[in-house]
């Protein structure tokens, strides 16, 4: 399922300017509507499930890692989120 995951994302990153793009002539809502509905179809063919569980942390010290997926999902959001020019 991890695998999965990191398709998906993968995917998402692949595509962050049409799915998270401002709308423009060249731009629209069906562009979007249907680059997420490609990538919906994939993850369900994928067997990729949404993920339910509660998650209460890490935790802090040594423990505490990045992995893959963390690095794909900042990939997506860096330049848009101020938390993450904050922790940089």
């Amino acid at each position: 399922m991890k695998s999965a995951k990191i398709t998906i994302l993968t995917r998402i990153r692949e595509n962050k300017e049409t799915l998270f793009g401002k709308f423009s002539e060249k731009l629209t809502k069906e562009d979007k509507d249907k680059k997420w509905k490609e990538i919906t179809d994939e993850a369900k063919s994928l067997g990729a499930t949404r993920d339910n569980r509660k998650k209460t942390g890490r935790g802090s010290g040594d423990d505490t890692h990045v992995t893959e997926m963390d690095t794909i999902v900042y990939d997506i959001i860096r330049n848009d989120s101020p938390v993450f020019l904050v922790l940089l």
